[in-house]
């Protein structure tokens, strides 16, 4: 803010419980990367292994009342 004087408008859709947010975006962004940490280190020992992470299409075609979901993705 230091930069910017005044912010004038802010645009939010960000309606919703923010412990839900929280719950949403741990299972779905911190998980599988917490996984990867644990597990990675292994594969590089034995050197072999592969990582594969599948998205959901939520991330590029949201629905209506699912931006927590959709955000996280």
């Amino acid at each position: 803010m230091q930069r910017h004087k005044m912010v004038f408008k802010l645009f939010s859709d960000t309606a919703g419980d923010p412990d839900e947010w929280e719950k949403v975006l741990r299972v779905n962004m911190m998980a599988p990367m917490r996984l990867m940490r644990r597990l990675t280190p292994a594969m590089v020992e034995k050197g072999e292994g592969v990582v594969i992470n599948i998205d959901s299409s939520a991330g590029l075609s949201p629905k209506p009342g699912n931006a927590v979901y959709s955000a996280s993705k």
